[in-house]
């Protein structure tokens, strides 16, 4: 229930910018990746499951001067896809913030320059792109 609470709080920010200090944070238990290439050290990115099977997710990274700050949570619906997905943060157009989710038979999507919604019948996967 934590992590549905987070959830609904992530949901209810996305159309305010999130400061970096308000971020998720990940636990000492979640994977810890570095992200790197020929040039050095870019960041972090952090994956874990809350108790409640809430796949949460940090990134932060500077590439050539550009600072990405993001966390994620999402739950997956019965049929294996997405059901809730929820994006806080800033990279350098701005807010990062975006929403999606399914509730009775219809998806819906929010994010700062666009949002919609749609039957929702079949497992489809959803992307930001």
């Amino acid at each position: 229930m934590k992590a549905l609470a987070l959830l609904v709080v992530l949901v209810g920010r996305v159309c305010a910018e999130t400061p970096t200090d308000e971020l998720a944070a990940p636990p000492t238990e979640a994977q810890h990746f570095t992200i790197m290439s020929s040039a050095g050290t870019h960041g972090t990115s952090a994956r874990w499951t809350t108790p409640d099977g809430t796949r949460m997710g940090r990134e932060s990274l500077v590439l050539r001067g550009q600072v990405f700050e993001l966390d994620s949570a999402a739950n997956v619906g019965n049929n294996g896809m997405f059901a809730r997905v929820a994006v806080r943060g800033h990279t350098p157009n701005g807010d990062a913030g975006e929403v999606f989710a399914i509730d009775d038979g219809i998806a819906s999507w929010k994010s700062p320059v666009d949002a919609g919604s749609s039957p929702y019948h079949t497992a489809a996967e959803y992307t930001c792109f």
